[in-house]
């Protein structure tokens, strides 16, 4: 536990010290979480952050704005860390998905790398710096949204300037924002299982789930073969995840009967695994 004290601008009223069960959260990034949660009720505040009955207060905070909390400070990391501004940072919640789609994300050292082809060097360091964000961001969720994120997958997609963050759920949750009327979802799942078996196999569990009308989420478990899991034994899960993503993206966005199947444009995909899980998410944005 982490204590501190605070208070608000232009208010003498001062809080006391208050306890923060936040995996840790970090005392730099502390001022800029109060900054995100400017303009609650300071008593609603202190009970959110003491933790005493997180669940009381989500029905004084509307769902939109909670997740457009999460949404400011994602953006706000990603622009000190970056020094980049993003140009969106729109946050989905519904079943046990918390989904986050970035714009406008890449900075000016990072464009001069895309532009000579170093794809892997900006993952490198992107990945580094993305890892402690979400690491802090796991808190924030608890706090905001009275539920716990048991992991993290992201991606990026360099060409389109867009990144993807998907957060599994510990709880089911109501739908932020209607999913959309989909066709032929059958078949596309069908579709997706075709293409993971002629990049490795057919998943022992895939879901489909409508989340927005632009966005499908795919989980996928139980897709690596035996000899994916004897390189990641031998320590080669970098190598692989590269490998893998290229691969997959491939045959995804080329070798794919989606479009006349969903009857729309394609327009992202994005992919990540949890390699020691054996899982996988991917996040299709249509046009």
């Amino acid at each position: 536990m982490i204590a501190f004290s605070y208070w608000q601008a232009h208010h003498s009223t001062v809080i006391s010290e208050s306890y923060v069960k936040a995996d840790k959260l970090q005392k730099a990034h502390y001022a800029h979480f109060v900054h995100c949660v400017h303009g609650i009720n300071l008593e609603i505040l202190y009970i959110l952050l003491r933790g005493t009955d997180r669940r009381r207060v989500l029905f004084i905070m509307n769902k939109q704005e909670q997740l457009g909390k999460i949404g400011d400070y994602v953006r706000d990391a990603l622009q000190r860390s970056f020094g980049q501004e993003l140009s969106a940072c729109d946050v989905f919640l519904g079943s046990n998905y918390l989904v986050m789609h970035i714009r406008g994300f890449v900075s000016p050292m990072e464009a001069v790398l895309v532009e000579g082809g170093e794809y892997d060097a900006v993952a490198a360091s992107r990945g580094l710096v993305v890892q402690k964000l979400l690491f802090e961001c796991k808190a924030v969720v608890q706090l905001l949204l009275g539920v716990r994120v048991e992991e993290f997958y992201d991606d990026w997609s360099y060409t389109n300037n867009a990144g993807m963050i998907i957060g599994i759920l510990a709880e089911e949750q109501e739908f932020s924002h209607p999913p959309g009327d989909w066709k032929g979802l059958d078949l596309f799942k069908a579709d997706v299982e075709r293409l993971c078996q002629l990049v490795e196999k057919v998943p022992e569990k895939t879901r489909i789930v409508p989340f927005t009308p632009r966005m499908l989420v795919v989980q996928r478990d139980g897709i690596l073969i035996a000899l994916e899991k004897a390189m990641i034994e031998k320590g080669y899960e970098k190598q692989l995840r590269a490998t893998k993503a290229d691969l997959e993206k491939g045959y995804f966005h080329h070798n794919a009967l989606f479009e006349p199947i969903i009857g729309r444009e394609l327009e992202d995909v994005f992919i990540d695994w949890n390699m020691h899980s054996d899982r996988s998410l991917m996040c299709f944005v249509w046009k």
